[in-house]
């Protein structure tokens, strides 16, 4: 029976450290965009509705002619001309501006601090164990 919680103790501690690191990559490749990112004008084109609300959906070209498309949950209104910031090396990694590095209602970030609370929790309960 103790080796069973261990493992799932384990295993749990697992998933929060991927949850934590998902987040923390999050976080460096919009600090990266907003440091040296490239700006563009991106067309809102409307929205669409989706498991977690409406997602909105923005067109941009980048500087290498390539068309691109950001999904945001940020309001916007269709037709209406945005300004987005992106990775010149990767223009799929873009973010509608003003970028904020750090905004808890994108999910990676929330699950970041999730991680981070049930690592916590999971180090509580092994103390206790012992």
């Amino acid at each position: 029976m103790l080796m069973g919680v261990l493992v799932l103790l384990l295993f749990a501690g697992f998933l929060a450290l991927a949850a934590i690191v998902t987040g923390v990559l999050e976080l460096v490749s919009f600090a990266r965009i907003k440091r040296s990112g490239a700006e563009a004008s991106a067309v809102c084109q409307g929205h669409i509705w989706g498991s977690v609300g409406k997602s909105y959906r923005l067109e941009f070209t980048d500087s290498r002619g390539g068309v691109n498309t950001i999904w945001t949950s940020r309001y916007c209104e269709a037709g209406r001309t945005y300004t987005v910031l992106y990775d010149t090396a990767r223009p799929k990694r873009s973010v509608l501006a003003p970028v904020n590095v750090w905004d808890p209602t994108r999910p990676r970030q929330v699950v970041m601090i999730a991680g981070c609370a049930g690592l916590v929790v999971l180090t509580l309960i092994a103390l206790v164990m012992q």
